[in-house]
């Protein structure tokens, strides 16, 4: 197949699958993860960082496409009670990025089949740090089905001084769980972007804006009909509503709608000598927790609160091309502030505030044998529910080290990818009020503390053979990863559940570069 078969290829795939790159996105990842097909590292690393936004795909030159099918498995009880025991995940993503007559577009489909085991208190699609959703004490398996689609587009006016881009994501997920409770969830999210910038020389800035509205509807059922609400105390429905705030009344439905809007803007200059880009931006969420349920054969429309988040980002990216090196930076900044309208309580109750920074470096060597990769992190988190006087806060770091080393042997590729990560508390606190303590306290908090206040370590080490064919390139990645905890925190005396010190994941990935 000809190069200009392969470009009509890739305006194929960016058409069909109308996708794109969006902060969720696997292709976001920056750690090292094998070579690219054709293209050197330093480019991937700048092709992916250049910008989170639309306008990305006016910022750089690169036509390629890249599509992979694998499975994920990882398992341990170095976890959560709301975290799976051990997954089971097989991804199915397509990506392109191509330019037709004066259009830029960019595409990526994405398909993941989760399988996860002995998930408790949760039946809800994502209850990490928020204060309503559904959970009961009986562990479970879940079995999920995530399919996303995105888009980025993007053309320029008069001599390319304008810049018009655009962006569509579209998400649609269904989660259901095998053994009692039965929960069913549905969930689709429609998010619009848009940009409009100029070029001044080297230098661009462009305005951005989006808007989404997302949904997501369960139903909790059960199939022997003895395990019904107020029967057996583990099959009991729980609505929570803060962190220990929570209620038995039994709702089998529930609706989460949520709206999110965003502002801000991308800057980015370069030249022979170096690229920067910066992305600010701020956004807004307010979602909504109903409860539906009938009584005495009348419907019930129950509206439990609505939960508000601001969070602003800034993001970094700086590349210095060399003669025989290229030095990158990524640096990403988010600081979140969220509270909630309790409609039983009449007023605030859950406050959530966090500051999150993270730092990577990249080097690359121009001979294209060895890039290098270094980590840093940081992270505050404080909640506080003010009715169940529960109050969680942590501190912690993170530094990790990775490298890739490449060798040629005719037309294959062999790319070694070691790497170590350390992370550690460097504060925790919880504090419930003395007679407070609940069920909550015992399944939940306790553990998540003990994790929190833990200090522990990671191994990655992963191996690609890539071979070469003319404008094609297919690769096989596998990567083994182990998480072990060196400095165990505190785990009180009452919990319920008590996390392990260990975790293991493997997967392995078929690539295909063009």
């Amino acid at each position: 197949m000809n190069i200009q078969s392969w470009k009509y290829l890739r305006i194929a795939a960016v058409l069909s699958f109308l996708g794109g790159v969006s902060a969720s996105s696997d292709i976001t990842a920056q750690d090292l993860d094998g070579f690219n097909g054709l293209m050197r590292t330093a480019d991937v690393v700048q092709h992916q960082a250049i910008s989170r936004l639309p306008v990305r795909v006016l910022l750089s030159d690169l036509e390629f496409g890249k599509s992979q099918i694998g499975v994920d498995a990882s398992n341990g009880e170095m976890r959560t009670l709301q975290n799976p025991e051990s997954a089971l995940h097989t991804k199915l993503t397509a990506y392109g990025m191509t330019s037709f007559k004066r259009l830029r577009l960019e595409g990526q489909f994405g398909f993941i089949q989760e399988q996860e085991n002995q998930i408790g208190w949760k039946l809800g699609r994502n209850v990490i740090h928020q204060p309503y959703y559904y959970a009961n004490i009986r562990p479970g398996d879940w079995d999920n089905d995530r399919y996303s689609v995105n888009m980025n587009g993007g053309t320029t006016f008069f001599n390319d001084r304008l810049l018009l881009a655009f962006g569509i994501d579209y998400e649609v997920e269904k989660l259901a769980r095998f053994n009692d409770p039965r929960p069913l969830i549905n969930y689709h999210n429609l998010y619009l972007k848009a940009q409009l910038g100029v070029r001044l020389g080297n230098h661009v800035i462009a305005f951005y804006g989006g808007q989404g509205d997302a949904k997501e509807n369960g139903i909790v059922r059960n199939y022997n009909i003895s395990n019904d609400s107020f029967g057996r105390t583990e099959y009991n429905l729980i609505t929570i509503t803060g962190l220990g705030s929570y209620e038995l009344l039994r709702r089998s439905q529930f609706e989460h709608p949520s709206s999110t809007y965003e502002a801000g803007l991308t800057y980015a200059y370069s030249n022979s000598q170096i690229v920067f880009s910066s992305d600010l931006v701020y956004r807004n969420r307010t979602a909504d927790f109903i409860r539906r349920g009938s009584s005495g054969g009348g419907a019930i429309n129950e509206t439990m609160g609505t939960y508000d988040t601001d969070t602003f980002e800034a993001d970094v990216f700086v590349s210095l091309p060399r003669s025989a090196y290229t030095l990158q930076l990524i640096s990403n900044t988010s600081i979140s502030d969220a509270y909630d309208y309790n409609v039983k309580f009449g007023g605030a109750n859950y406050f959530n505030s966090s500051f999150t920074q993270n730092l990577r470096i990249f080097y690359h060597s121009n001979r294209e044998h060895l890039s290098l990769f270094l980590d840093g992190g940081f992270s505050d988190v404080a909640i506080d529910d003010r009715n169940a006087s529960h109050a969680f806060e942590h501190t912690r770091f993170s530094a990790g080290l990775g490298a890739q080393f490449s060798k040629m042997f005719g037309k294959q590729r062999y790319t070694l990818i070691p790497g170590i990560d350390y992370s550690g508390s460097l504060s925790d606190d919880l504090r419930i009020l003395s007679g407070r303590e609940n069920m909550f306290s015992r399944y939940v908090l306790y553990p998540d503390y003990y994790i929190q206040s833990s200090d522990y370590i990671g191994f990655q080490s992963g191996l690609q053979v890539q071979h070469y064919f003319n404008n094609l390139s297919v690769a096989l990645l596998v990567n083994y990863r182990m998480q072990r905890i060196v400095s165990e925190g505190f785990l009180h005396p009452d919990s319920e559940f008590s996390p392990g010190s260990s975790r293991n994941s493997l997967s392995v990935t078929l690539q295909f570069f063009h």
